[in-house]
């Protein structure tokens, strides 16, 4: 009986120890996560604008889709949100998106301060407001427009533009 108690004690006290390393790999996967797919939507916008021209109608542009999964699984740290958008607009700070915000991928991991990740040599805006990201498999429109005297990749959900090819 005595070495049965001693061998939850100690079991209890090798996990207690395990468990704030094993807290910090999971924040650092997610971030590193979602730093991959930062990096692969600021390519795709790269791309996009290299082999295209702006034009001022949407239903013209050249655009191209964008698939990619949130983490998730045992090895990830939970989210209490994930969306891309105005970081101030996403984050609640303003009440109305600012015209020509450059979009950023936010997120907040559970019990932390958000994150925001930037598109760096992309002008990535998000015209309908914040495209706001869940746990399924998520699907982006990214379209190469004029608006103004500037181009810019708009991100949309593809069910928001009509009929998806």
């Amino acid at each position: 009986m005595i070495r049965a108690v001693l061998a939850v004690l100690v079991a209890v006290a090798l996990l207690a120890t395990a468990l704030p390393p094993l807290e910090a790999a999971r924040v650092q996967s997610t971030h590193e996560e979602f730093g991959s797919i930062a990096r692969e939507l600021t390519r795709t916008a790269a791309e996009l604008e290299s082999e295209s021209t702006a034009v001022t109608d949407r239903e013209l542009a050249a655009r191209t889709t964008v698939r990619f999964r949130l983490p998730q699984g045992f090895g990830t740290a939970p989210l209490d949100t994930a969306a891309i958008g105005c970081p101030s607009v996403v984050l609640d700070v303003a009440q109305a998106d600012p015209q020509g915000c450059n979009a950023a991928l936010v997120y907040r991991i559970r019990g932390d301060d958000a994150t925001v990740r930037r598109f760096p040599g992309a002008d990535l805006r998000a015209p309908n407001g914040p495209l706001r990201l869940s746990d399924s498999l998520v699907r982006l429109r990214l379209r190469y427009v004029r608006v103004g005297n500037a181009s810019v990749v708009e991100l949309v959900e593809p069910g928001s533009i009509g009929t998806e090819t």
